[in-house]
């Protein structure tokens, strides 16, 4: 079995200092901020959350917190879910991060669009969620066609729709990995986690991979 940490979120009533587990809001950082760019329009990524990585987990690791970022803008931009696309990022830090970055405390963050009665937008506010975790455990494979074999489809569903800290992926598609290298779940999320959730498509799931050194970690998303 592969140990996890399944996560639930509720809103934050005051801003998260700490260098916890935690969606929206702004990051703590570790280190000097490094807030990455987005390859197409130069500007500042959106943050979406920040990971402890547990060594109850993933075991003795250099890196403590991961950062994820994906670029979300009025402007179209594609390839948001491909892992070396430039339109997303995962920080690792204490690690290097050596694409285009800005030395950022602060930057854009999940939020809500709030519109008058008219659907014109009045403000956009930040949104910030703690997150609950909860121990549990994953069969070392996520077979869909195991599991429509074995007549229990809907427990597959269930993983899919799990957001969770390490365990096995549960591919809401196909299996995909960053590369051909030797990759480890460092998280997954669903958009639907949080109302102001991220863009991951139409009620899409975002995988976070940590590298088998633990030196690198690389996301990609998928949608239904």
């Amino acid at each position: 079995m592969v140990k996890k940490y399944v996560l639930s979120a509720r809103p934050a009533p005051t801003p998260i200092t700490e260098p916890v587990t935690k969606l929206g809001g702004q990051p703590v950082w570790l280190g000097e901020p490094c807030w990455p760019l987005s390859k197409t329009l130069g500007e500042p990524m959106r943050f979406i959350g920040q990971i402890v990585i547990d060594p109850a987990i993933f075991g003795e690791c250099e890196a403590r917190m991961a950062y994820l970022f994906m670029t979300e803008s009025d402007a179209h931009v594609d390839g948001t879910w491909i892992p070396d696309g430039g339109e997303n990022a995962v920080i690792l830090q204490p690690g290097v991060w050596s694409e285009p970055s800005a030395p950022l405390r602060e930057g854009p963050t999940l939020s809500e669009r709030i519109f008058d009665d008219n659907r014109a937008l009045i403000e956009e506010q930040s949104r910030e969620y703690a997150v609950e975790l909860r121990s549990g455990d994953d069969p070392e494979r996520l077979d869909e066609s195991e599991f429509e074999v074995s007549g229990n489809w809907e427990r597959f569903c269930e993983y899919v729709e799990e957001s969770k800290i390490g365990g096995t992926p549960a591919f809401l598609q196909h299996p995909e990995y960053p590369d051909a290298g030797v990759w480890r779940l460092l998280a997954q999320l669903n958009s639907t986690i949080v109302p102001t959730g991220p863009n991951f498509g139409d009620a899409g799931i975002g995988y976070v991979f940590l590298s088998e050194d633990k030196q690198t970690a690389r996301f990609l998303w998928q949608c239904s």
